[in-house]
This record gives structure tokens, sequence and C-alpha cells, in this order.
């Protein structure tokens, strides 16, 4: 279990920094992003999808992620904010 936790931040750190790398390639405020910075917010949606962290953690991973692309991209923002976890699956009695 600490080992499947381990690359689940290994992988949400990487991809964390591809959407800081994508979203300087942005200039300017975009309604859709542009490919790097799509591509890169699509991979971190599947990575931060994984069951190993706690709900808490997973929603600190995405409030970096919005971070970097909420001031370039609203489509991403807006796809990060729906992928948090809310409701009856962050109220988990294991978390």
């Amino acid at each position: 279990m600490a080992a499947r936790r381990a690359l689940q931040r290994r992988k949400l750190n990487a991809d964390v920094r591809r959407i800081r790398i994508a979203a300087a390639t942005v200039k300017g405020y975009t309604q859709n992003g542009n490919a790097a910075l799509n591509a890169a917010v699509d991979r971190f949606e599947v990575d931060v999808a994984g069951q190993a962290l706690s709900v808490h953690e997973r929603s600190r991973y995405i409030d970096h992620a919005a971070a970097l692309v909420g001031p370039r991209c609203y489509l991403c923002f807006q796809a990060l904010e729906a992928n948090r976890p809310t409701g009856a699956a962050a109220k988990l009695p294991c978390d």
C-alpha cells in the first residue's frame, strides 16, 4: 500500500511539473488552452483518479494544478474543479 501511494505521488508530481511547463506556453487567457496544456491536464486527471492517496491529498494536488491553469485556461480550470472528489466519496471512513 505504501508503495502504491509513493507511485501515485511521483506520477502526480510529474504531472504538476508538466502542467507548469505547458501553462507557460499559453499566452494570455484562453477559453480552451492549447494542445500541450490539454494533454497535461488530461494525464493529470487520469493519475489523480487513483485511490492510493486520501481524498484530502488528492484534493490538494488538484489545488496545485488548478492554481497553475486558472490564469491561463478557463475550461482546464473547470475540468479540474469538476474532477475534485466531493460528496459521499469525500466522506470515506478510511481517510
